[in-house]
């Protein structure tokens, strides 16, 4: 499937709550079994939502 074909009857709005999930090249890989990788995410999900970028509830 095309990434325009997902866009397909989506729409935002603003003050929604919205789920969102990644997809990995290679989903053979557990990308977060490494601790260090998945700190890493924790870390610039932390930064955005402390410089108002994004409002995170988890």
């Amino acid at each position: 499937m095309s990434y325009s074909e997902l866009l397909k009857g989506r729409h935002s709005e603003s003050g929604r709550i919205y789920f969102v999930t990644t997809v990995l090249a290679r989903r053979d890989q557990p990308l977060f079994y490494d601790l260090t990788c998945a700190r890493e995410v924790i870390h610039e999900m932390r930064r955005l939502h402390d410089q108002s970028l994004v409002s995170s509830l988890a």
